[in-house]
């Protein structure tokens, strides 16, 4: 039988114009890897997408159990299976990334009904009403337990820790001081890590680690996870043998902290530097989707554009087809399910996603009030209504539902990218990076501007890149096949110091 580190450089060996790069632990992954935050089975150019990215060089898949509410994980097994039926894979070649951490969706009214019921989840901290958290070991593991079933596994590659500064959030706004808050946040760690290396010995994982949003905050930062101290932790907890070898962070060209922030060993070194030096793999999100100054998203691509972003007449026909899809469901479909009347009353109100979006759509201007308008009201009614209809067998019904969904969420995320356009964005970067990072910026599109920079950047093992359609794969295969020189972190600072100049950058 072969080991993870045999399969995996089998794998690569059959792409030579991918980049790749072995991880301290062994395996053999492509320096880009599959991110799912926005994929769900049922969405046949998602499946594409996932398809295409595997059988041609893209070997890490990175999700999570509150992706879509379980349904990223959902896809990733479906197609995985499928591609190793068809023996056009091995899945001893693929490496996964599953993380867990939210409180959302089902999982939500579930622990809500608890609560009630004093069958509490332990360790809850209360974001917002639709959304709590927990990295107690009792969740951890049942959100494990769940995520092996939806991917049709018995084994986990790497487990993460999925934002557990949001416990800071929770602190800060309840008062906490900050020498509690922090003393509190790693004993939290801890805890987790007791069970994840129980994990690791049961053989549900290999590898663990934490995906946090303020890896690359300043060190005084109030919310700053400090990878130093969760080593520290791991090294307590199960010796040199731990298996704490993972982070996730976001880096991209706006969020810059992990390679320009010295926050490690008392401000001496980077995250980016302190990793490499204790052999802990990095990996790059939100390449693509960067968080500016006024928590609005900013799109890194070519075709974030200003003559690219759609016009008002192309957003009404896109609720205008929605609308039409949902009274096709009425009009022919609900007459053969048979609801009974309070059930039928429901669907009207669930089922009204065109009318709900066109009259709140015109009352928002940008996307840091567009998020929460589609993550609060539209999407937890839809997905709602979806997943009841998903289980009735139904012909017609079974026919519409993915048109449905489809044209759902293109409408949505068209009028997403509405707001997530900035004008001046591209050509300040465009200059900076010319300037920092050499020649071959200078021609490259917008795109691979974003991509490759990040790739090669010292410290980094893989971008992850929210992959839904084949265009974006391509831009990955793209990104994969191209040489890097190598950006250290005097690269970074000179692009730092150059686009601050020019428009100012997030370097949080």
């Amino acid at each position: 039988m072969r080991t993870a580190e045999q399969a995996t450089a089998e794998y690569a060996k059959q792409f030579p114009q991918n980049y790749y790069c072995k991880l301290p632990t062994g395996e053999t992954v492509s320096r880009a890897g599959f991110g799912t935050y926005r994929t769900a089975i049922g969405i046949e150019v998602h499946e594409q997408a996932l398809r295409k990215a595997v059988l041609s060089g893209i070997n890490l898949i990175d999700t999570a159990s509150c992706y879509a509410f379980g349904d990223s994980e959902i896809l990733i097994g479906s197609v995985l299976e499928d591609l190793a039926n068809e023996n056009k894979i091995s899945a001893d070649e693929i490496v996964l990334i599953t993380k867990a951490g939210y409180i959302e969706g089902g999982i939500l009214e579930d622990a809500k009904r608890g609560e009630h019921e004093c069958k509490r989840i332990p360790g809850i901290v209360k974001l917002d009403d639709n959304a709590w958290h927990s990295i107690h070991p009792f969740f951890l593991a049942e959100q494990l337990n769940q995520s092996l079933d939806r991917l049709n596994l018995l084994h986990i590659n790497i487990f993460l820790l999925h934002n557990p500064e949001s416990y800071f959030v929770w602190a800060q706004a309840s008062g906490v001081s900050a020498t509690d808050m922090r003393e509190e946040f790693y004993r939290r760690i801890r805890r987790a890590f007791e069970y994840c290396e129980k994990a690791v010995a049961s053989a549900k994982i290999s590898w663990y680690g934490i995906s946090s949003n303020t890896f690359g905050y300043p060190s005084a930062h109030l919310q700053f996870c400090s990878l130093e101290e969760c080593l520290n932790i791991a090294k307590d907890v199960a010796g040199n043998d731990h298996h704490f070898r993972f982070v996730q962070l976001p880096f991209n060209l706006l969020e810059t902290g992990a390679a320009y922030n010295k926050n490690q060993e008392n401000d001496s070194l980077s995250v980016f530097e302190y990793a490499q030096k204790s052999g802990i793999s990095v990996l790059a999100n939100r390449p693509l989707n960067a968080l500016s100054g006024d928590s609005a998203i900013v799109r890194l691509t070519t075709q974030a554009t200003a003559q690219n972003s759609p016009s008002s007449v192309e957003i009404d026909a896109l609720i205008n087809n929605v609308a039409n899809i949902e009274q096709e469901f009425f009009n022919t479909i609900s007459p053969q399910l048979q609801l009974l009347p309070d059930i039928a009353i429901r669907f009207r109100i669930l089922l009204s996603a065109g009318q709900a979006t066109r009259r709140l759509v015109n009352a928002i201007s940008s996307f840091s009030g567009w998020q929460p308008v589609l993550a609060e009201q539209l999407e937890p009614r839809a997905i709602e209504a979806l997943n009841i209809l998903q289980q009735i067998d139904n012909y017609d019904l079974q026919q519409w539902l993915p048109r449905y969904t489809d044209s759902l969420r293109f409408m949505w995320g068209t009028i997403g990218s509405r707001y997530a356009v900035d004008i001046s964005v591209p050509a300040v970067i465009r200059r900076a990076s010319a300037e920092s990072f050499g020649e071959k910026y200078t021609e490259l599109p917008f795109t691979q501007i974003a991509l490759q920079s990040v790739m090669a950047t010292e410290g980094v093992t893989s971008a992850l890149v929210g992959a839904r359609t084949t265009e974006y794969v391509d831009d990955v295969l793209t990104a994969l096949a191209a040489g890097h020189e190598p950006l250290g972190r005097e690269h970074w600072t000179n692009y730092f110091s150059s686009a601050t100049r020019q428009f100012g950058v997030n370097q949080q």
